[in-house]
């Protein structure tokens, strides 16, 4: 497995789905996203992917994930020159992390243990020198608290929206008595803002609720025993949201506190 910098200027594209782009990586451990690659035609299925922000301050890694495919021609990410027929190399990610805002600054990067490599190039797709991948996912894990496991990634396909898609995947098992004894429990009021659905939406919402991993599965990385009363917590799905546009994820008394 080789190690690549995919990079990403807001200056030169806009990234309209961001945001939701975030959350779910953040929610489910995968978000699948075709990324240009530049030049570069040797990165293949399996190698591992960090996304750089360019441009505008700050600067800095934003995400990590897979590649999920070889590279192939698709239309330009310019939409300027795809109006023109031209096409650009990319490549399928299946991202896992993924954060508005720098997770590894710029200032983290000038560290000295990072020193050799480009951090802001001018092309998306080039490769992390070996010495340095050890390093920088001691520091990811540090930042982020999420441990790497190649394990719970598959190799998968992405295409482009409105066609029918085959993913294949692994996730992270719930276990739905653990979700009833929350709700048993806690009730179906979200636990952070007080919000209830069948009181809003009337029988089309009742029982409907979110059911929280204060210590999300995917961070766990193995199969645990659940407490429902301690481990688990009924919010809506704004909260639900909301809590996981940080990385690592908020505490639920942090969104409360907010809210």
């Amino acid at each position: 497995m080789n190690t690549f910098l995919f990079a990403w200027n807001p200056k030169k594209w806009k990234w309209e789905n961001l945001s939701e782009a975030v959350i779910e990586a953040n929610q489910t451990g995968k978000y699948f996203d075709e990324w240009s690659c530049g030049n570069n035609q040797s990165i293949k299925k399996g190698d591992r992917a960090f996304l750089v922000k360019l441009g505008e301050t700050p600067r800095g890694i934003i995400g990590s994930g897979f590649v999920v495919s070889d590279v192939f021609k698709s239309s330009h990410w310019n939409e300027e020159l795809s109006s023109q027929g031209k096409e650009a190399n990319k490549v399928n990610i299946e991202f896992d992390i993924l954060s508005e805002v720098p997770i590894l600054t710029e200032e983290d990067l000038k560290d000295e243990m990072f020193s050799g490599q480009v951090w802001f190039p001018q092309m998306s797709g080039i490769a992390i020198k070996g010495n340095l991948v050890e390093k920088l996912e001691k520091q990811w894990i540090l930042k982020t608290g999420n441990l790497l496991d190649t394990n719970v990634f598959e190799l998968s396909k992405n295409y482009s929206e409105g066609k029918r898609v085959l993913r294949k995947s692994y996730s992270y098992e719930r276990n739905p008595e653990a979700r009833e004894a929350c709700l048993a429990h806690y009730g179906y009021i979200c636990y952070i803002c007080g919000f209830s659905f069948v009181k809003k939406y009337g029988m089309i919402g009742e029982k409907f609720i979110h059911v929280h991993h204060k210590n999300p599965v995917s961070e766990v990385g193995h199969e645990y025993i659940v407490d429902p009363i301690k481990d688990l917590v009924p919010i809506c799905p704004n909260c639900h949201a909301m809590i996981h546009r940080k990385v690592p994820a908020m505490s639920v008394d942090e969104l409360k506190k907010i809210v």
